[in-house]
Parts: C-alpha cells; structure tokens; sequence
C-alpha cells in the first residue's frame, strides 16, 4: 500500500501504531468515500488516520442527538428525522431559529444555552443541517471550555466556506429579508473562514442531487451539488469522512439514505473509509 508506505517511513512509533489500526479495522456497511491526493504529505495522512481511529473507540451508547436545524427549518419539516431516531431508542432534541428577527449573536447564545441543558441529561450527539452545522461549528471553543462538546458530529449538507449562492443573492431584498444575518454570514468568505472545524469526531453527509434549488439555475451544473449547497462546500478536504447522497438540500434531512448514513456515522464500532492511493 503506497499510503501506508509512506506512512512507516517515519520513525514515528505513534505513526506505526496509527497505521496498524488502521490496517486491523474492518469494512463499515455504509460505504464513506474518501481520497489521498497525490500531494498529501506523510503529517497529513497521520493526522488523517488519528482522525479515523477516535470513530473505532468503542460503539457508541449515547441515546441523545440534537438536530439543529437551517435556516427557516421548523419542527413539523423533521418528522421523518425525528421519527426514524426515536424508533430506534434515542430522545431527539430539536433547535431552530428565527433569521428574520433574531440577531446572529442571539441565535448562538440561545444555542450554548440549549446544548448546556442538553448535556445536563447526559451525553449527545449532533447534527447540524445546513447552517445549523455553522452555528455548531462556531461555538467550537465554548463548547470545549465548557465541557459541552456533543460525542460526535454530523454536518448534514453545511457549507463550510463562503456559499456561492448566497454570494449570488446577498443582495437581493427578498433573501435579506428572509435569511437576516444568517444569509449575510454565509455569504462572507472572510466570516465563514474564522469559523473553526469542530476538534471532535465530525462526518459530512451531502447532496448530489441538483435539480431542485437555485444553484443549477445561477451556476449550472458543471459541479456536483444539491441545488443550494455545492460538494465542495460541504466537505472541508477530499481525505475527510463523507457520504455523498442523491438527494436534493431541502429534502436531505428526510432521505431515507442520508437516515441510514446519518445513523451509521453515530453508532458504528469502527468507522472506516474505502481510500483510493496514491498512484
């Protein structure tokens, strides 16, 4: 394995022992994609690899996940989500907001709030839709210092960088009136970039379908994306845990694949990818 060559060429025993987890760890049965780019340098794949064993720790026993919803999402829109966990044994808790009155200060005070009485109850896990994933991910600092950090993470079709669409629509009144501060944070590259990735196990699940939403109408469809949400702003590298999904943004929450994606991200025993090496 050309990866893992590189990998034990370094007299590093913590490299070697990251290495031969990695090799010892069996196959998922939802398939997570995820690639090694001819570049990556021997630090990146050991990082990368330390990164996957905290996933194989143990099964998780957490029965709490809180759903943090994106903008304009409510309650009745997640009935399916909701539904399909408590089926299964856990207690969903549920945030939404409102954009159009809610400063983005306030959101996020209510949010540490909420997760605060959440982690009173016991352990969790979250996720985060749209930019329900970057207000997570902004609150990554006090979460840690306040020993509030969920036990792990999926950010379900969340962008990660500048939207190109909200980039598209920042100044148009309708999108102002209706996303509020949200909507201009989403579509600022120099906000989005100091927002921090989240320091704890954290998976990317995300959309492939394109054909409901603005984005095909503005940009095309020369890229793979949801229809508002585009792949590569949903997924921080091409070496990062990621299950892409046939499903447009607005219904992802509730695709039965994205579910079962969603579910094997937060309770398998080893979460592992399929890595394509460098050639």
């Amino acid at each position: 394995m050309i990866v893992l060559s590189r990998l034990l060429d370094q007299p590093s025993l913590i490299q070697a022992t990251i290495a031969q987890a990695f090799i010892n760890t069996k196959q998922p049965s939802y398939h997570f994609s995820s690639k090694v780019h001819p570049d990556s340098t021997a630090q990146d794949i050991v990082e990368e690899l330390y990164f996957k064993s905290q996933w194989s720790v143990c099964m998780s026993s957490t029965r709490q996940i809180v759903f943090i919803d994106g903008v304009g999402g409510k309650r009745y829109m997640r009935g399916k989500f909701v539904r399909y966990f408590e089926r299964r044994g856990y207690t969903v808790r549920y945030f939404d907001y409102r954009v159009s009155s809610q400063p983005l200060d306030e959101i996020k005070k209510n949010l540490i709030e909420f997760l605060s009485s959440v982690a009173r109850a016991g352990a969790y896990h979250a996720v985060g839709y749209s930019f329900g994933g970057v207000l997570l991910r902004s609150l990554n600092v006090q979460l840690r210092e306040h020993n509030l950090q969920p036990e792990r993470v999926v950010l379900l079709a969340s962008p990660l960088r500048a939207s190109r669409l909200a980039s598209r629509l920042r100044d148009w009144k309708i999108y102002r009136a209706m996303t509020g501060e949200c909507g201009q944070f989403a579509a600022d590259e120099d906000c989005m970039n100091k927002v921090p990735m989240l320091d704890i196990p954290t998976a990317h699940v995300y959309g492939t379908w394109p054909w409901l939403g603005a984005f095909g109408l503005f940009f095309g469809f020369g890229l793979p994306h949801d229809g508002m949400v585009a792949a590569d702003e949903a997924i921080p590298s091409s070496l990062a845990l990621s299950a892409p999904i046939s499903a447009s943004h607005a219904f992802i929450p509730s695709n039965d694949a994205a579910l079962k994606a969603i579910e094997q991200c937060l309770t398998v025993h080893q979460l592992t990818t399929c890595v394509n090496h460098a050639r």
